[in-house]
Formats: C-alpha cells, structure tokens, sequence
C-alpha cells in the first residue's frame, strides 16, 4: 500500500497543511480503491492471491537516513530501490 510521510517528503516539505491534508485523503482513497479491486480481482480468479507490500516502512528508512540509503535526488530512485530493498 502507498504511505508516504507527506509532511516529510522532500517534495512536500513546501506544500500547505491543507495542500499535504489532500494529499493525504487523495492516497488514503487510492489504497482503498485498491484494495477492493485486488479482493474483486482475487474472488474472480480462484486460487489466486493478492499480496499488498507496505511501504512505509522502506520510506521512513528513507527520509531517517537519506545518505546511508544514498537518496541524493529523485535520479536516483532506480538505486535506492536497489540499496534498500536489496
């Protein structure tokens, strides 16, 4: 699922409250759009599954200790990727 620390993300750090409260609404209905459309798609197609990867977790990493998962700018998201994830 998509969770961002919208009030730590480079790219949001200059964005309102109101403007970061959007954002966060905009993706809170993004995952539960999804969610429904993975239970619907699973229920469709017996013996699938649907596994969801939070990331969180890899973000809050990320925004800790941006030159250890050396994040230096947005060109390097292919290599963070990498690093973190492994």
């Amino acid at each position: 699922m998509l969770t961002v620390a919208i009030d730590r993300a480079p790219n949001s750090l200059t964005n309102s409250a109101a403007t970061q409260k959007t954002l966060r609404a905009q993706i809170s209905n993004w995952n539960s759009q999804l969610k429904s459309l993975a239970q619907t798609w699973s229920a469709a197609h017996n013996g699938s599954e649907v596994m969801f990867l939070e990331t969180h977790p890899i973000f809050e990493t990320i925004l800790n200790s941006p030159t250890q998962c050396m994040y230096t700018s947005y060109h390097n998201q292919l290599f963070i990727r990498h690093r973190v994830l492994g």
